[in-house]
């Protein structure tokens, strides 16, 4: 038997043929069930009837609960239509019962629906929730709602006729299919630009997408469609939590990423690492406990605040970067806020959300997409300016290729010549026909080539970056020239040698200056060597004056001083008016007058031969001369022995 209770008139919902759809909010009455042990019969009894509030709110919201809620509402059907359709707007309810009355009247029609029962086992096999409802034209009808999730429970409720509700369903497939279309396009679309750029942003931006993604697909009821039967209730839950760790996690990494947030502003990049292992931590509690979705909402929170932070922080660095992420990222943090604020409890609208939920995120990733694609042309005009550059230094190097006065040659990496300018075939009188294809060891003496060669396998091993060395080149002719060469190696980005090159420059004129000055040097130094022997002879000699000199002037005082005893003894012995002491000089056979006193005619220091002399007569009679001989000597004898009258009036040898 039903037993139901009246609702007041202007709470009872009428049906009329004005109107293709019916808001049932604001004609329900709620219970909450703290313990979730009340039954149908229990809330169809008058005593816990009369407990029934009515709601005042367009969607209803009980925050955070584990109670179970039971709604219900009166329907009069003032049309001809029977078949009706009760519809939820939100796919995020675990367990639904719903309650109409039989049409035997013999109690309640129970159905079953919520993402924890199987879509086998749902009225409908719809992502959300859908009821048929038979409604009696002219009749009164109560429906029963129980509610129940680990979560939160939140809810809108529509009621629409069958045939409306197809057209309105095709209608929301449609902007379903778009807004899911908008963001697999943008999807694709940054696939493309990874793919042809490699760069980390855009693999951030494609996991944050997809995490996204994930998520909306998780709140409109479409991945627990496919969910295994057993899985349901605990799936739902890891899934969601999953996906809002993944957006949060990649959503991160694409901010630190776009906004280049290492290099900008390190202390702040330093607090979004942070909260990547905040993020992780909570998913495995989530999963663990399977609870804490409440903290995993206010943490998406917080990410979405730092994300706007970090663009604040970077807009004095650039403007244009920063402006496009700041705008795109607001709108997202007002979704999410109104959104954390309606499981909080808030009486807000669901409709409104829920659709600005699909805009704000197409707005973002649409956004975030344009701030990428404006980056691709600031690389591409990057580039442009890169390749016009590399263009006027490639003119400019051809030119200074072709006119510098010292040879050049760029060879490959195994050191085959592969151009060689002006002045190195000049060098080698070569033409570059004759040098292009050869290595550059078969240009060098053979002497010299063993050493170039290792000296080039060091360079190509990376053990040095370049060497330098005076080589001998063979010209066409036999004749030898010197070249002083440096050579060194270009290398690509990956470490590999793209091309190694060869810079000569003609030193044989400085060799044979080199040689020459060698030559004159070697000749100094014998020159050197010979004058020092000189000196060192010269010094010996002078010693040997010096101590000769120390001698004669020693002998000269010696015979001063003697012939100053002479002097007094001769001026003491013979008294005359002339004296005269002479020297004999035996190599030149001369006679010297040293000492004369008298009038004599005769200068000191003259020299006359000694062959005639008093000298000489003495000297061959080997006589020695005393002064008593002399005294007592004939007037003849003295004669002969002065030379003359004058001379022997006194003498003395």
């Amino acid at each position: 038997m039903v037993v139901t209770v009246q609702a007041q008139g202007d709470r009872i919902l009428t049906l009329t043929s004005d109107q293709q759809s019916y808001p049932v909010d604001l004609y329900l009455d709620i219970l909450v069930d703290p313990a979730g042990t009340l039954t149908i019969e229990d809330v169809t009894q008058p005593a816990i009837a009369a407990q029934f509030v009515p709601n005042t709110k367009r969607s209803p919201g009980f925050g955070i609960t584990d109670a179970a809620i039971w709604a219900r509402f009166d329907t009069h059907n003032a049309t001809e239509t029977l078949d009706w359709r009760l519809v939820f707007g939100d796919a995020q309810l675990a367990h639904i019962d719903f309650y109409y009355p039989a049409a035997d009247g013999d109690g309640f029609v129970h159905e079953r629906s919520g993402y924890a029962t199987p879509p086998a086992e749902r009225p409908s096999p719809y992502p959300h929730f859908v009821f048929d409802l038979d409604l009696e034209p002219a009749a009164q009808t109560p429906v029963y709602l129980r509610m129940q999730d680990r979560f939160t429970v939140q809810f809108w409720l529509t009621l629409w006729p069958k045939a409306l509700f197809a057209q309105q369903d095709h209608t929301y497939f449609l902007w379903l299919g778009l807004a899911y279309g908008m963001l697999g396009l943008m999807a694709v679309y940054n696939v493309v630009v990874f793919a042809l750029l490699r760069k980390r942003q855009y693999l951030y931006y494609l996991l944050f997408l997809t995490g996204t993604t994930l998520w909306l697909a998780m709140r409109d009821g479409i991945v627990p469609l496919y969910l295994p039967p057993n899985f349901l209730e605990g799936g739902n839950i890891a899934l969601r939590s999953l996906a809002s760790a993944i957006t949060m996690i990649f959503g991160i990494m694409f901010v630190r990423a776009f906004l280049e947030l290492p290099e900008r502003v390190p202390w702040f990049d330093l607090i979004m690492r942070s909260l990547i292992g905040i993020v992780i931590l909570m998913l495995l509690v989530v999963l663990i406990t399977q609870r804490g979705s409440v903290l995993m909402l206010l943490l998406t929170l917080s990410v979405i605040a730092a994300a706007i932070l970090g663009g604040v922080l970077v807009w004095r660095q650039d403007r244009r970067r920063a402006g496009i992420f700041l705008l795109a990222w607001v709108s997202f943090l007002v979704t999410v806020a109104t959104r954390n604020l309606i499981t909080a409890g808030l009486p807000l609208d669901m409709r409104i959300i829920s659709l600005w939920e699909y805009l704000s995120r197409i707005l973002l990733f649409g956004l975030l997409s344009v701030a990428l694609a404006d980056q691709i042309n600031l690389l591409r005009r990057r580039s442009q300016e890169a390749e016009d550059a590399s263009r006027t230094n490639e003119d400019r190097f051809r030119s200074l290729f072709e006119h510098s006065p010292i040879g050049i040659g760029i060879s490959d990496a195994h050191g085959v010549i592969e151009q060689a300018n002006t002045a190195y075939t000049e060098m080698v009188r070569l033409s570059e026909a004759e040098i292009v294809g050869r290595s550059h060891l078969e240009m060098l003496a053979p002497e010299d080539r063993a050493r170039s060669r290792l000296l080039f396998q060091q360079v190509l091993d990376g053990s040095r970056d370049f060497f330098q060395s005076e080589d001998r080149y063979l010209r066409k002719d036999g004749s030898v020239v010197w070249g002083l060469r440096t050579v060194a190696a270009l290398r690509n980005p990956d470490g590999s040698i793209r091309n190694t090159f060869g810079i000569v420059s003609d030193v044989t004129e400085r060799k044979r200056q080199e040689a020459e000055l060698r030559r004159y040097s070697e000749q100094m130094e014998e020159l050197v060597t010979a004058r020092t022997a000189e000196l060192e002879r010269g010094q010996e000699q002078l010693v040997t004056l010096n101590r000769a000199s120390q001698a004669i002037n020693a002998v000269a005082l010696e015979r001063e001083q003697l012939f100053v005893a002479v002097r007094a003894a001769v001026a003491w012995l013979m008294p005359a008016d002339f004296v005269a002491i002479s020297l004999v000089d035996d190599e030149r056979q001369e006679v010297e007058d040293v000492f004369l006193t008298g009038p004599h005619g005769r200068q000191p220091g003259r020299r006359t031969p000694l062959a005639g002399s008093f000298v000489a007569a003495m000297l061959a009679r080997d006589l020695t001369l005393k002064v008593d001989d002399f005294a007592t000597a004939p007037a003849a004898f003295k004669g002969h022995w002065f030379g003359s009258e004058q001379d022997t009036r006194s003498g003395l040898a």
